[in-house]
């Protein structure tokens, strides 16, 4: 626990650094300084909801339900998943995407590979939603027609699947499980590279316009890149 609170302190400070006055000076632009604002805010905000007394918490209220775990007791999962979960990358963005899932089957194998792709499912479908809603607002600012608006929320529903798909295996960051009747019910909050998951998205979404629209790559880039639905995505809250 006191790694946890080192770790969480010294990215939080490293966040806030940046809006100290540098020796040589440094010029930020609107944009920069509300991304370097909205990461530190994110990071205080993952700091205090999943501080180590809140993990204790967690882990107790999910034995009190009837959750197990089949080898590292599940305060310790929950600690390291909570640990990557705030972790930020180079671009000032979380380095994981990560969802919660739950799934009953005949074993523990088949309950957790039913959660895991579900998780798939899940990912897919919120940075895809991230991408429609980037089609509303240009709509919203006429920067696009309604012809066009309507082949990118077709685009996305079509894409959904095949970005499951390609996203190959999530890391099941935290495991537990719980007998019901002959079966067994398994959670699994899973993790993904976001970077890696955006691109993926990024690259069917664009495929499936491409077919869908006769709009040229460069003008779609401009409305919705990679960036974009980055920054869209974090921007957005999604249902567990």
């Amino acid at each position: 626990m006191k790694t946890f609170k080192i770790m969480m302190a010294a990215a939080i400070f490293a966040v806030a650094a940046m809006f100290a006055e540098p020796v040589c000076a440094q010029e930020y632009t609107r944009r920069e300084k509300r991304d370097l604002e909205r990461t530190m805010k994110k990071q205080q905000e993952a700091f205090y909801k999943r501080s180590p007394k809140m993990v204790r918490q967690t882990a107790k209220e999910w034995e009190k339900e009837g959750w197990k775990s089949m080898n590292m007791p599940i305060e310790k999962q929950l600690q390291m998943t909570w640990e990557r979960e705030v972790l930020m990358d180079e671009e000032g963005y979380p380095k994981y995407v990560s969802v919660t899932t739950q799934a009953m089957g005949s074993n523990f194998s088949a309950a957790q590979m039913a959660a895991e792709n579900i998780a798939k499912v899940r990912i897919a479908s919120n940075i895809c939603s991230s991408v429609a809603t980037l089609a509303d607002i240009a709509l919203a600012n006429n920067e696009t027609t309604p012809e066009l608006t309507a082949s990118i929320s077709k685009a996305v529903e079509n894409s959904k699947i095949i970005v499951s798909e390609k996203l190959g295996k999530v890391v099941p960051a935290t495991v537990v499980y719980r007998k019901v009747g002959n079966n067994y019910e398994v959670r699994v909050i899973a993790i993904y590279d976001q970077r890696q998951a955006m691109k993926i998205a990024h690259e069917v979404v664009m495929q499936e316009l491409m077919n869908e629209s006769e709009e040229n790559r460069s003008q779609l880039e401009a409305m919705m890149g990679l960036d974009q639905i980055r920054s869209q995505y974090n921007d957005m809250t999604f249902e567990e």
